[in-house]
């Protein structure tokens, strides 16, 4: 699972010194992190795609790829027959391949490829680590309202409910990257 931010920069951005909610604060990282890519509908970190295979029953110029910006391409075969990646133009930031020899694409259509937005945790882009820090401040300064308690006995146990849906100002931040589906 790709975290968006660390540990120690959302801290910084929430003004927090101590440890005491670290567990609580990478676990807002893990699953907002994990809903922001949900949302953009496109992995932020780089991720490597194995066998994602096309059914081209259609001769076809072009070839879109599910995930975008494009890193790189490692293999492709047509057909269960490799293509040679020198024959291949790519269009990174759009995702489009097409062959450069003349020939088009046709039949199953196999790629491993790279697509992601950032290399690592540190060149994720700021707006959107900005984006995730208010989603999570959002979460974590209203968990005090939010806190449940039941007791039975002399047992008691507290959870934390959310049903909180992103700020607006973080979805503005991110609807710039959010790919489109038509």
């Amino acid at each position: 699972m790709a975290q968006l931010t660390t540990l120690t920069n959302l801290k910084s951005y929430l003004k927090i010194s101590d440890t005491t909610d670290d567990t609580l604060l990478q676990s807002l990282i893990d699953a907002l992190s994990n809903a922001i890519e949900q949302y953009l509908r496109r992995y932020v970190i780089n991720t490597t795609i194995v066998n994602e295979i096309y059914d081209c029953s259609n001769v076809i110029e072009n070839l879109q790829l599910n995930s975008y910006p494009i890193v790189s391409i490692t293999a492709m075969t047509q057909n269960n027959d490799s293509i040679d990646l020198d024959l291949i133009d790519i269009d990174n930031i759009a995702g489009i391949i097409k062959r450069n020899d003349g020939c088009s694409f046709y039949g199953e259509i196999s790629i491993v490829y790279k697509s992601g937005l950032a290399q690592n945790t540190e060149s994720v882009p700021q707006d959107i680590q900005l984006a995730l820090w208010q989603w999570i401040e959002s979460v974590y300064r209203k968990q005090e309202g939010n806190t449940k308690s039941e007791n039975l006995g002399d047992y008691s146990i507290s959870y934390f409910e959310n049903n909180d849906p992103m700020p607006a100002s973080a979805k503005a931040l991110l609807d710039t990257y959010k790919k489109v589906i038509i």
